[in-house]
């Protein structure tokens, strides 16, 4: 924080305040994280799929996509593994040269701003949110933060109640954990919910009449 309040104290005047932290933003991008060997598969899947089945929903092809992941052999995954390996070799690589470069690790940022006390709980919405996005970006990856958002609040409100049971289970596990530990450390404070993390829920929960399942 105090680097770069110096740097936008000693930019002002020279140049507009806005234009620093334009630069400093792009400049603390690090490199593009790693693809997964499903993404690989997806994006060489789904265009044939797509092909081949004109009709089908975009939730419906990536179902699709996701079945034939499954039941593929590990003989047929072990290229798109092969790809998603080189790929994590050439993050590594990348995010070295960053640090190296003088570029600071998002990790350093994100261990500032932790506070002590229990990570707050989940809820069943943002569980089923993770799992699905990462689905739903590796189905077409051409999609944006916001339609991907909205696709996954489609996905939720179109789930049965035995589908979302899963994602609730998984929620009430979450809370009880969340209540022993604020109950065996009363004087700490619950640790603040993350900016990055706190838009990409509402950007998504926006999408979703199940609002009232998540914990506060």
């Amino acid at each position: 924080m105090s680097d770069e309040d110096e740097s936008e104290t000693s930019a002002s005047s020279e140049e507009p305040e806005q234009k620093t932290k334009g630069r400093k933003k792009k400049e603390d991008a690090g490199p593009k994280r790693p693809t997964s060997a499903f993404m690989y598969f997806s994006k060489e899947r789904r265009p044939e799929l797509k092909k081949a089945n004109p009709g089908l929903s975009f939730g419906e092809l990536g179902k699709l996509v996701g079945k034939e992941w499954k039941e593929a052999s590990p003989s047929a995954k072990k290229p798109f593994e092969k790809q998603a390996e080189q790929d994590r070799a050439r993050y590594a690589d990348d995010k070295s040269k960053h640090a190296d470069e003088g570029g600071a690790p998002k990790t350093k940022a994100k261990a500032k701003a932790k506070k002590s006390g229990p990570k707050g709980p989940r809820s069943a919405f943002m569980y089923f949110s993770q799992e699905k996005r990462v689905e739903l970006k590796a189905a077409n990856p051409s999609l944006s933060f916001a339609e991907l958002g909205r696709e996954v609040g489609k996905a939720w409100n179109a789930s049965s109640e035995s589908e979302k049971a899963k994602y609730q289970k998984l929620a009430v596990k979450d809370k009880a954990r969340f209540e022993a530990e604020k109950e065996a450390n009363p004087s700490e404070k619950k640790a603040p919910v993350k900016r990055k993390a706190k838009n990409e829920v509402s950007a998504e929960e926006e999408e979703s009449t199940s609002g009232s399942e998540d914990a506060d």
